[in-house]
């Protein structure tokens, strides 16, 4: 009995919170917005700053709408384009050249568990090179195989690892 009725008033508790957060929104903290307009600045983070706008119809392709199978191949083939040419950009393809250097070494990460390695990879395709950093941290355990994990983001190196001052 005790049991049903605890399950009874954390459902009710559950659904209120819900509803409530419903009902507000999701809202980024102001401070956070304020941040990222010093570090970034001409970039929007406010979204009462956006202007109106209409998507497009997704099933719109060529003046009719999509209505078969062999239609939608066409179309989906049109947007993944439309992503590739304004959201994702396009693979260069294989590069001429690359090159890797290590920047920087500190056997005493992480309270001395790790060494972390950062690694500045350097690729050249024509004219055009690009860099960019690989951080690792290496288990300070006797030599052979070891764990690797990759993290792909968008945050600065002083942001990206256990041994920062930042946290996020």
């Amino acid at each position: 009995m005790r049991r049903t009725a605890l399950v009874a008033a954390l459902t009710a508790a559950i659904s209120v919170a819900m509803a409530a957060a419903q009902a507000i929104g999701w809202q980024a903290r102001p401070e956070a917005i304020a941040q990222a307009n010093k570090q970034q600045a001409g970039f929007n983070y406010e979204e009462s700053r956006v202007g109106s706008y209409t998507l497009p119809d997704p099933l719109a392709f060529k003046g009719a709408k999509v209505s078969t199978k062999e239609a939608w191949g066409a179309r989906r083939a049109e947007i993944l384009d439309l992503f590739r040419a304004n959201v994702y950009g396009r693979s260069p393809g294989k590069a001429e050249h690359t090159a890797f250097s290590v920047v920087e070494e500190n056997a005493n990460a992480m309270d001395g568990a790790a060494t972390l390695r950062r690694i500045a990879i350097t690729s050249r395709q024509g004219a055009k090179s690009h860099q960019f950093t690989l951080t690792l941290f290496l288990p300070n355990k006797p030599s052979g195989p070891r764990p690797v994990f990759l993290l792909i983001n968008n945050r600065p190196p002083s942001n990206t690892d256990p041994t920062r001052k930042e946290k996020s």
